[in-house]
């Protein structure tokens, strides 16, 4: 599907590393699996559909980082070439400007990782049910309701992925 549908090619190499965020087609997955896993249990009962990661556009990681979830601080071991690139995405959230490929890319996985934290977190405190795909869908439900809805996103024109 990657190779055939551009759209769902939601990756990047940053820093020679390659950067896999797939949001549409994990959405697509989960998706299937929630319509057809019943019905069709040997095509779309995924054993492992709670492994999902969020699926990460620009609301997520925007709310994580109002929330103080993602504060985007250098760490003291960060390169001068970190630095500036959180000082950048702080100020893109800042003013509303649109962000590069890189800090998009930056953020999102940023998100993707803060909630797996949030489910192991979650997990150790009892509550073994929690998938990121929950915390996904609540912080996205909290971020279009009220004052929430106001916050400036951040945002990267030049994608299809969000």
């Amino acid at each position: 599907m990657l190779t055939a549908l551009p759209a769902f090619r939601d990756m990047a190499i940053i820093n020679t590393k390659p950067v896999y965020l797939l949001k549409k087609i994990l959405l697509l997955v989960l998706d299937l699996h929630t319509r057809f896993s019943t019905s069709h249990p040997t095509l779309f009962s995924f054993h492992d559909i709670s492994h999902l990661p969020i699926f990460a556009d620009n609301v997520i990681p925007t709310l994580l980082h109002h929330l103080r979830i993602l504060p985007l601080t250098a760490p003291a071991n960060a390169t001068p070439t970190q630095v500036q690139l959180l000082q950048e995405l702080r100020e893109d959230l800042g003013t509303g400007r649109a962000t590069t490929r890189e800090r998009s890319y930056v953020f999102r996985a940023a998100a993707v990782d803060a909630c797996e934290e949030v489910v192991r977190r979650a997990r150790e405190r009892g509550m073994e049910g929690v998938r990121s795909v929950d915390v996904d869908g609540y912080l996205w439900k909290v971020a279009k309701v009220g004052e929430m809805r106001d916050i400036v996103r951040f945002s990267d024109p030049n994608t299809v992925f969000f």
